[in-house]
């Protein structure tokens, strides 16, 4: 009897199972991806990029969110309709550089205290900026020497 029991148990839940399905075009579209990571200076936190399909904008967006290495948790740093990529710490971790279209439509330089609040725009540039890195001493950030030096 207990046997005859289990085995319609298993039946049951097995019935209830979704039968497996080839993934639509959709569906892959709304597929969230990582990228872009950068441990802090101190270790303590993971900066990353997750990407997305819009399908209101008809666009890819990514999103800049941090985790703690000790626990794990993450939380988003940036929102928005607009892309937040290529994350940078400081050299000193107080601060996480970082390249986003919100203006113009055009790659910026955008800096953001990882402890929250609003980012502030850093460059004006007529032409969008592909990446930078942060100088050695911390205080200023440089484009790579293919970028053009409109910082």
């Amino acid at each position: 009897m207990l046997s005859l029991l289990a085995l319609g148990t298993l039946a049951i839940a097995f019935a209830s199972e979704p039968a497996p399905r080839v993934p639509t075009i959709d569906d892959l579209l709304t597929i969230k991806s990582v990228g872009g990571t950068q441990i802090s200076p101190d270790g303590k936190w993971v900066a990353y990029t997750v990407g997305y399909g819009d399908f209101k904008q008809d666009a890819f967006i990514n999103q800049i969110w941090l985790a703690q290495t000790d626990s794990g948790k993450p939380f988003p740093l940036t929102r928005g309709e607009k892309s937040s990529t290529n994350p940078r710490w400081s050299p000193d971790g107080q601060w996480l550089a970082f390249l986003s279209n919100r203006q113009d439509d055009k790659n910026q330089i955008f800096l953001i205290n990882p402890n929250g609040g609003e980012a502030q725009q850093l460059t004006k540039s007529e032409t969008a900026i592909s990446n930078f890195a942060w100088s050695e001493d911390g205080p200023s950030l440089t484009p790579p020497p293919n970028q053009p030096r409109n910082l």
